[in-house]
């Protein structure tokens, strides 16, 4: 980010890269907002992995390193989040033994969803499709998890 203090001065260079980088946060914050209101419309991934349907949810953030803000998100219901059998209560290990899944596993299941309703303008889908096809190839390094097609 470009910051210019009261002790510069404003350069016409300065003031377009802000102007810029203001437009580029707005537009990020539209995608990522239509983003988690398309994860939230699923309901429940874990849920409709365990054939209980769709389940109203709240949006978990995966976060291995980094950032919650550049973290992937999924929907879980209250008890899958932040209930005692929930990823939150259990720890993520735990969670992954007693469902048999990953969080990751359900973000390729939910991204695919995402992108077979063709959720989103073209903007949306070619950063779905950008983070699906990164997630499966980490998944498939490190697993041997595998997306039929």
């Amino acid at each position: 980010m470009v910051r210019v203090t009261l002790s510069s001065k404003p350069t016409l260079k300065n003031l377009r890269a802000m102007q810029n980088n203001i437009k580029w946060e707005l537009v990020r914050n539209k995608i990522e907002k239509q983003h988690y209101s398309a994860i939230a419309g699923l309901g429940c991934s874990l849920c409709r992995h365990l054939g209980y349907g769709e389940t109203p949810c709240e949006i978990h953030h995966i976060r291995r390193a980094g950032k919650r803000d550049n973290a992937p998100v999924i929907g879980l219901c209250p008890e899958h989040h932040r209930g005692n059998s929930g990823v939150h209560g259990l720890g993520r290990k735990a969670f992954e033994r007693k469902y048999k899944t990953s969080e990751e596993e359900l973000l390729v299941k939910s991204l695919e969803i995402l992108i077979a309703a063709g959720v989103g303008g073209p903007l949306v889908q070619a950063g779905l499709e950008a983070r699906l096809h990164a997630l499966t190839a980490h998944l498939a390094e490190y697993s041997g998890y595998s997306v039929s097609t």
